[in-house]
């Protein structure tokens, strides 16, 4: 392994432990939380779970692993690392002090998915909703990638990767477009911030 590589894979390893142990400890602790805020809007329950769309939603973490293998110098890891951090951290305390309600019903029938449905829900209490971090995050690499390459058909893959990410949160019934949209807001103000 390259000491570049090297220095890549301890940097994301590093920052995306922080990132997960962060989203588990304030999903643990708002899931006891007897007040949880409703946002999502009634028409959106009639929004249909699409199975299949769990491979584009878990697709994200290829998307952040390409984020931080695209970085060429450390202060482009210190960049990725720092927006991921931050949005963590501001989502951590928004997370505890405004718990979110999920909306969907969790016992669709979901097919050859189950076990990664499954998986998924075992992972994650509906609590922590907004903003995404899924989202967040995929904001975040989909920028940082783009703004590395001047190559157009790459920039538009990745954008187009990244609003089917967005439709996938969705569509897998796991966030509301409140979360969606303070996901893009939080990604978009950590990529100006640092």
């Amino acid at each position: 392994m390259t000491n570049r590589l090297f220095k890549t894979v301890v940097w994301g390893v590093g920052t995306m432990s922080y990132c997960s142990l962060l989203y588990v400890a304030t999903n643990k602790l708002s899931v006891g939380f007897e007040e949880k805020h409703r946002v999502f809007m009634d028409w959106e329950l009639e929004i249909p779970l699409v199975p299949w769309t769990i491979i584009v939603y878990v697709s994200f973490y290829l998307l952040i692993a390409l984020g931080f293998l695209s970085s060429r110098t450390i202060n482009d890891l210190k960049e990725i690392s720092g927006q991921m951090i931050l949005a963590a951290t501001l989502a951590a305390v928004i997370f505890l002090v405004f718990p979110g309600e999920l909306g969907y019903d969790r016992t669709a029938e979901v097919g050859v998915f189950a076990s990664v449905y499954e998986a998924l829900f075992a992972l994650d209490g509906p609590v922590n909703m907004y903003p995404s971090l899924h989202i967040t995050f995929s904001f975040v690499a989909a920028g940082f990638i783009t703004s590395l390459t001047k190559k157009l058909w790459w920039q538009i893959g990745v954008w187009v990767w990244f609003i089917a990410i967005c439709f996938s949160i969705i569509l897998v019934h796991q966030h509301h477009l409140f979360d969606l949209v303070t996901g893009v807001l939080l990604g978009w103000g950590c990529r100006k911030i640092i």
